[in-house]
């Protein structure tokens, strides 16, 4: 990982976004240590896109930060980022959240095959749950998806789809893309298909963190989410399943524990398949897989059919890196979505 880069971007960001959102700002002293801090950290900066082309949107940029607003300043800055075209390297300013960024959307969002769907509200608002968003502010879903994957670095498209529902929740994007209802405080039209019907509603953002419902289910479900791993027998089966959501110690128990844990329990309960589920692993520390991978490569399970791991487009980092050693090394039968980290991230 660039373990530099976050931390930048951060401190750039914080320091910068503390205006109104529709005042002119000049913004070149940013960009300008933003483009050198960039080159200096980054291992590869030309690797996807030319040192031409960086030059090209670096000038772009310095012309037009001399009156920016805050909102277009942080997209033109997350497009630029994003250049570099890894998921390591991003510009997302909520880890180190400037008071613009106190205000979201009192719904939460998710991508499928189908499109772009509501997938969690508030109390007042649930009636929204389920429904298929086709416009924002007038503009199709596709523009808005289009224009919010430009401005997300990424390995593969999966990370987008892996942000957008985050960014989405934030107005200053939409306003940033000129995509908003021309104020982060005001109410954002929704189009919305739902049950055959074409809906609108008027969604504002607010500083309130009330209570948000779900209007699906999950098998990560099965392990309490406040975890960050756990396993259980699944009723009736001879089947395990596990989660294991990030690459990390956790207070009660180190990873090199559970996993010792986890296979000894299959071995003592003769189980004979093991789901090990890295949907939600955005990784982590490296350097803490190795238990698994070995404890896996021994176990009983290591066999066709025995051994199942479940990816999504939040796998990612050190959990990318214990996909590709399982796939190398063991038995393993991957099922789900295709993960946003690349195998030689």
């Amino acid at each position: 990982m660039f373990r530099a880069l976050p931390a930048l971007f951060a401190l750039v960001l914080t320091a910068s976004l503390s205006v109104s959102a529709t005042a002119q700002t000049d913004y070149r002293v940013d960009v300008e240590q933003f483009y050198q801090q960039l080159l200096e950290n980054h291992p590869a900066p030309y690797a996807r896109t030319s040192q031409a082309a960086w030059e090209t949107h670096y000038t772009d940029l310095m012309a037009a930060a001399q009156s920016m607003s805050e909102d277009e300043f942080l997209v033109r800055m997350s497009g630029f980022a994003a250049l570099v075209g890894d998921g390591h390297t991003n510009l997302l300013p909520f880890y180190a959240p400037p008071e613009s960024f106190a205000n979201r959307l009192p719904v939460r969002f998710d991508v499928f095959e189908e499109g772009v769907f509501i997938t969690h509200t508030t109390a007042p608002l649930a009636h929204l749950a389920g429904a298929k968003i086709t416009a924002i502010n007038g503009h199709a879903i596709e523009t808005i998806v289009a224009e919010f994957s430009a401005v997300i670095g990424s390995d593969n498209p999966q990370w987008a789809k892996r942000w957008l529902p985050t960014l989405l929740t934030y107005p200053n994007y939409l306003e940033g893309l000129q995509l908003g209802a021309g104020d982060r405080n005001a109410p954002q039209q929704f189009e919305l298909e739902l049950e055959g019907q074409t809906i609108f509603a008027d969604i504002t953002a607010s500083a309130a963190r009330a209570p948000l419902a779900e209007a699906r289910s999950s098998v990560s479900e099965l392990i309490d989410p406040a975890l960050i791993y756990g396993f259980t027998q699944l009723p009736d089966t001879d089947t395990v399943y596990a989660v294991y959501r990030e690459v990390a110690d956790s207070e009660d128990e180190t990873v090199a524990q559970f996993a010792a844990r986890l296979f000894a329990y299959i071995e003592d309960n003769q189980i004979d398949r093991l789901i090990f589920d890295i949907r939600e692993n955005g990784g982590g520390n490296n350097y803490l897989n190795q238990p698994f991978l070995h404890g896996m490569i021994a176990s009983r399970v290591n066999r066709p059919g025995g051994l199942y791991i479940l990816t999504g487009r939040m796998t990612f980092s050190a959990a990318m890196n214990i996909a590709t050693r399982t796939e190398r090394h063991t038995q393993a039968l991957f099922v789900g979505e295709d993960t946003s980290g690349a195998p030689n991230h």
